[in-house]
């Protein structure tokens, strides 16, 4: 629903704003492309393709390979992220 979606949204977007306030933008990437974490991923992507909507997909895509690219600036496992791409580029 749309209330529900504003309840997970919110803070999230909450959390992003205050690390932009101090970091640079890949020093503030957390969850999911941040840890690498494809397990995670995949899920989300999977919930995303039940969606009546494939606009939200396709966003989630296109932020996720954005985050791939600051993930890597920081550090990030560069095989895990070639895993992460891989799978956003299903479909």
């Amino acid at each position: 629903t749309e209330r529900k979606a504003q309840a997970v949204l919110l803070p999230l977007l909450e959390s992003i704003t205050e690390n932009l306030k101090g970091r640079d933008p890949a020093h503030s990437l957390t969850g999911t492309f941040a840890r690498a974490d494809t397990a995670t991923m995949r899920r989300h992507l999977e919930a995303l393709r039940s969606v009546e909507t494939r606009d939200a997909l396709e966003v989630y895509k296109l932020l996720g390979r954005r985050s791939i690219g600051l993930a890597a600036k920081i550090g990030v496992d560069m095989e895990a992220l070639k895993n992460i791409e891989s799978a956003l580029e299903e479909d």
